[in-house]
């Protein structure tokens, strides 16, 4: 008779499975303390590295909301839009102010898609905490859905029907829930409720003020005279919240200097 002194025992081979069906205790709390609704953590969704030019839009945009109430400023965006945009017409809407910079139908194209995004963003993080959020290419969108060829009035009544939606979504939510409410971004990582809020905000004031400083719409004397070191400070010698960073503004400078357009920032400076 012949014994197989290699094989285990049958005993300790179904032991050694049942240890491993069983969760460690450390699992099984972060599993009981998930919200309803949350998505499990993956390995994929680890910190992401934020580069350089990112971080740079990141600071750019909470300059613009200067700690003030996301909130207050979101509900005020859409009827800005409407009187910067009062009274010109489709072809100034539909002039670009240089080559590769936007017209202002064109701006007012992605900011219906960014509520789209963004309103499905905020959805996402307070109903399935932790979902994954997708970046998008806004370029491509612009120019892929043609967006110069829209109506800029029809637009802005986009912009606010989708507004007060994602406005109205929030107002049903509880705050406390906004602490717990976050998605992975594929770029930015992990992104709460209350950081998305704050970035459509900064978001909105910064494309009013290019917006604004698109030609056909009022000049403020003052661009005259803005200095090379206000432009490297982005000041402009007045209320920076108030009247926008006159880096976008070249083209105003530009016209009121009484030079030809169009012109882009590194030759106003040269």
């Amino acid at each position: 008779m012949s014994l197989d002194f290699g094989r285990k025992p049958e005993s300790y081979q179904k032991r050694e499975s049942l240890v491993k069906r069983f969760p460690s205790a450390r699992r099984a709390k972060a599993r009981r303390a998930r919200p309803r609704g949350a998505q499990p953590r993956s390995r994929s969704s680890k910190r992401v590295p934020i580069t350089p030019a990112l971080r740079a839009y990141l600071r750019k945009t909470d300059e613009y909301r200067a700690g003030r109430d996301p909130i207050a400023l979101m509900k005020q965006a859409p009827a800005k839009f409407a009187r910067a945009v009062a009274g010109l017409s489709p072809n100034q809407m539909r002039k670009r102010p240089a080559r590769g910079k936007w017209s202002i139908v064109e701006i007012l194209g992605h900011l219906q898609d960014t509520e789209v995004v963004y309103g499905y963003r905020l959805r996402f993080s307070l109903a399935q905490p932790g979902a994954n959020l997708e970046g998008y290419d806004q370029e491509a969108w612009t120019e892929r859905l043609r967006h110069r060829r829209g109506n800029g009035r029809r637009l802005v009544e986009r912009i606010r029907a989708l507004r007060e939606g994602t406005l109205d979504v929030m107002g049903q939510v509880p705050r406390p829930r906004w602490k717990r409410g976050y998605g992975m971004h594929s770029e930015r990582g992990k992104q709460t409720v209350r950081r998305t809020l704050e970035l459509i905000a900064g978001h909105d004031l910064n494309h009013l003020d290019q917006i604004k400083a698109m030609p056909g719409t009022k000049v403020d004397p003052r661009l005259a005279k803005v200095t090379v070191r206000q432009l490297l400070n982005h000041s402009g010698g007045w209320n920076h919240q108030a009247n926008g960073d006159p880096v976008n503004w070249t083209t105003q400078m530009h016209l009121k200097r009484g030079d030809r357009t169009p012109i882009t920032a590194d030759q106003l400076i040269a």
